[in-house]
């Protein structure tokens, strides 16, 4: 049993071959098209994560379709979809929004429209077009991805590529916040740094740079070390 996500077929909607460029002839081919692709991707044992916008017609018309793709199937509502309860007829489990867990504990939130001001890990929809991976987000909707729904391995790599970014986006804003209250300069504490590896003090003594901080001046430093430290070597000070 593996875990699949996926977002935007839009099944039924005759335009929308026409406004993302899909390489299919008419409706009835696109329909066809996008539940062999899930099925040669997805097994009936798997578990798949569509975030949102499902189809785009009567749900009489597509209800076979959806009953034929594999998979126990997990949705999370997208601004196309009918109503909660005409959903749960077609789908196993319905939200508004998902807490999913990777493997390795990391939360990360599914919901169809991307937030780009919160910096929470976000698998996502609605977008059809640009890149898949954009700082914090995966987009996973069908267009960017072959028409096909991506795999867990997929997600896993494309945020662990992002690892060092999302760590100094993190570390940047926690010190934005802290540079309100630690009033220290970078001058202050390049002094601070350029006396200690001359071996005049350790690091708790004011000896050797009284000339140049005060002891209210110092004794902020020594409080806040490690803060100021990351924060001067990514130019933050």
């Amino acid at each position: 049993m593996a875990d699949f996500f996926t977002s935007d077929h839009h099944f039924g909607h005759k335009n929308i071959i026409k406004y993302c460029n899909r390489p299919f002839d008419s409706v009835e081919d696109m329909n066809h098209g996008l539940m062999s692709l899930w099925n040669e991707t997805v097994t009936p044992e798997d578990n798949v994560y569509v975030i949102g916008d499902v189809f785009l017609c009567k749900t009489k018309l597509i209800r076979e379709t959806i009953n034929k793709l594999n998979g126990k199937k997990i949705l999370i509502m997208g601004n196309h979809d009918k109503s909660p309860n005409v959903m749960k007829t077609l789908f196993d489990e319905v939200y508004y929004k998902y807490n999913y867990n990777l493997p390795d504990g990391t939360p990360v939130v599914l919901q169809h429209h991307p937030n780009e001001e919160r910096d929470y890990l976000q698998i996502h929809g609605h977008v059809h077009a640009g890149e898949p991976m954009q700082r914090n987000r995966i987009n996973v909707c069908v267009d960017l991805h072959d028409y096909r729904p991506v795999s867990l391995p997929y997600i896993q790599e494309a945020f662990a590529s992002q690892k060092n970014l999302l760590f100094e986006i993190k570390t940047a804003k926690e010190l934005q916040i802290m540079s309100e209250t630690i009033k220290i300069t970078e001058e202050q504490f390049k002094t601070f740094l350029e006396v200690q590896e001359e071996g005049e003090f350790n690091t708790l003594d004011f000896r050797g740079v009284e000339h140049f901080l005060t002891r209210e001046e110092h004794r902020a430093i020594i409080k806040n070390y490690e803060v100021l430290k990351v924060k001067y070597e990514y130019h933050i000070l």
